[in-house]
């Protein structure tokens, strides 16, 4: 099981930046309205047993947590993507690339979830056979999305991505 390297999470957190700006901007959200949107994002090292998942590069789970604001208790969403280091290394040793535009790809894939589930777009407990219908939306969302980027889709193989078992 190989991690992501100190290096590697330095451009983690930067494809987080660059694809939590271009969601927003996509979906035309104001900075208030994306501060709502609660989430974080993990790598594998930091993940319980249950959020590990050896066939997907990535995915988002939904946590609810309560909290007290002045008198009035509040339920609120926290949405966590899940990066699963080992999938996301291996597809990317299996593409031609680099892995910065590999994980542009698959945070702006799950950001575009997270906007979904948290504007209540799309609800997060979806029945299996309706999942697919959501991936493939998904799918045509972030490939517009990046499509706007500079040279991004030829210097990534979607296809190949999708090969190696994307979500």
């Amino acid at each position: 099981m190989r991690l992501f390297t100190c290096q590697e999470l330095q451009l983690v957190r930067q494809a987080t930046q660059q694809a939590a700006y271009l969601v927003s901007c996509f979906y035309c959200l104001a900075p208030r309205e994306w501060t709502m949107l609660r989430y974080e994002v993990k790598t594998q090292e930091e993940l319980t047993i249950n959020e590990r998942l050896d066939t997907v590069l990535a995915q988002v789970l939904c946590y609810q947590y309560t909290c007290k604001i002045n008198q009035k208790i509040e339920y609120k969403d926290l949405y966590c993507i899940c990066l699963q280091d080992t999938k996301i290394l291996n597809t990317f040793n299996n593409i031609e690339g680099d892995l910065f535009n590999l994980l542009l790809y698959v945070l702006t894939h799950e950001l575009v979830h997270v906007v979904r589930f948290g504007q209540q777009l799309q609800r997060i407990d979806l029945a299996i056979e309706e999942r697919n219908k959501e991936e493939e939306k998904v799918e045509i969302i972030t490939e517009t999305i990046l499509s706007k980027q500079v040279n991004y889709l030829t210097q990534i193989p979607l296809t190949k991505i999708k090969s190696s078992c994307l979500l």
